[in-house]
């Protein structure tokens, strides 16, 4: 079959051909002396002196320098498409041409003028307004995978903490890296109006990271990306425990009309449990994520339906997270780990011997996984007794408040194992009925050995 063409006047070629009509209006411009760049202040961070310690930590200096440079000021950019840019040929015709084959978008002025500004803007960056056809090409795919909602490549960089490198960096696939942070990434450049004002960069306010996370992905919006980041974390924080959380996430694409830009998580995350990776893990956290992020549940804040099902093993998912990133007393967070090994261990109509049942299940499980069965046992009933004590709003009394921080590190362990169990539990296997195969291992070596084979399947990191 022969590969389709464009027709003559179709999209494509208006396109093409009001992006010469714009480049050589800006090459009139500057020759008739309409277009004058004005002189503009930058201030510029430098990173002077930069070091990378164990655990993560970055220390540094940095100084701010003034640059002055001559460019196409953003207004007058915005006088010469109204005058100019407008009064075109092809602007008609664009607009003509888009409501023809998108009627269901609307009036489409805001989009071609985008189109055109952005255009105009680089054709002003050349002395003579010349646009090379790759320039071109470049800036018409982009208009018409909006246009059409194809799915586009995004950038990711996002700033973590609670993880860090003992190599620079860190492969989890061909397109997912970690890496160590570097002075570069701490610099920025800024008008001396956004400066003076106090708006600068996202990165001079959201602290610094332990590691950086970079990746691309082909989709048709950021939510798509969002959610991406969001379980990538997941996977890191079941990886080892850490409290994996982002202070910045950097988004950026070709798109014309799709938004990226900077953002913050909005809280800040507790920062006591982090863990070192190197470049020898690269094999087996690639092969991790890749199990584990098909088998997540959908976390209902990125949910792409109002009828996403919240499941057991999603509630879990959510409270491992509480009890792991929340900035709270360490009583407070046993009780959500608690609540994640209830929402994974306990059925639904069970009601009495709770303690002893869930430090039972808990016990069996850890010790396939190299855990001192009775050591899991008392430290669950432990957990569990602090977990009751703060929720009915009592106090802790002093000698077991003592070892809250020491219970809260062996509980989340506990936890960490369990969920990658359960996330990892075949969609034939009930989860109340693998519990139930937990309570029968305990007596019977059959069911005991069931329990091994099945675990054999599953990839589960342990120290």
């Amino acid at each position: 079959m022969a590969p389709a063409t464009q027709p003559p006047n179709g999209l494509a070629t208006i396109l093409t051909r009001f992006c010469r009509e714009i480049a050589s209006a800006v090459a009139e411009a500057r020759k008739n002396g309409e277009i004058v760049d004005t002189r503009a202040t930058k201030i510029r961070t430098v990173v002077t002196e930069f070091s990378y310690r164990d655990e993560g930590s970055v220390q540094h200096t940095s100084t701010l320098e003034q640059e002055v440079e001559d460019e196409w000021h953003w207004r007058d950019q915005f006088r010469f498409l109204d005058k100019v840019v407008k009064q075109l040929p092809a602007y008609g015709e664009v607009l003509a041409a888009i409501s023809g084959e998108f009627p269901q978008r609307g009036a489409p002025e805001f989009v071609v003028t985008r189109f055109a500004q952005l255009v105009a803007a680089e054709a002003g960056t050349s002395r003579n307004g010349a646009l090379s056809d790759e320039q071109i090409i470049e800036q018409v795919v982009a208009l018409l995978d909006d246009l059409n909602r194809n799915a586009i490549r995004w950038n990711a960089n996002v700033w973590l903490n609670g993880i860090w490198l003992r190599d620079e960096t860190v492969a989890i696939d061909e397109r997912t890296v970690l890496r160590r942070p570097r002075a570069d990434d701490l610099e920025e450049r800024v008008d001396i109006e956004r400066a003076l004002w106090g708006m600068r960069d996202r990165r001079s306010f959201d602290g610094l990271p332990s590691a950086i996370l970079e990746f691309h992905l082909k989709t048709i919006d950021g939510g798509a990306v969002q959610r991406h980041v969001a379980q990538l974390l997941d996977a890191l924080r079941l990886f080892r425990v850490g409290c994996v959380a982002y202070i910045r996430l950097a988004l950026s694409n070709r798109s014309i009309e799709r938004v990226a830009g900077v953002f913050s998580p909005g809280s800040i995350a507790a920062q006591d449990q982090k863990y070192p990776i190197a470049a020898a893990d690269s094999a087996s956290l690639g092969a991790y994520v890749a199990r584990l992020l098909p088998a997540l549940p959908v976390d209902p804040a990125y949910a792409t339906t109002a009828a996403t099902e919240v499941t057991p093993i999603g509630v879990a998912l959510v409270r491992y997270r509480d009890g792991l990133l929340q900035l709270v007393t360490a009583e407070a967070r046993i009780a959500s780990v608690m609540s994640c090994l209830e929402a994974l261990y306990q059925k639904a109509q069970e009601r009495t011997e709770l303690t002893h049942r869930l430090s039972q299940r808990v016990a069996a499980l850890m010790r396939s996984y190299g855990y001192q069965p009775i050591k899991v046992y008392r430290e669950i009933g432990e957990a569990y007794d602090v977990r009751s004590t703060f929720i009915h709003g009592s106090a802790i009394p002093r000698e077991k408040y003592a070892r809250c921080s020491e219970l809260l590190k062996a509980v989340l362990e506990y936890a960490r194992v369990s969920m990658n169990v359960f996330v990892q539990l075949p969609s034939d296997t009930d989860r109340e009925g693998f519990v139930s195969q937990l309570d029968n291992s305990l007596l019977e070596p059959k069911a005991a050995q069931r329990i091994e084979e099945l675990l054999k399947t599953m990839l589960v990191p342990v120290p």
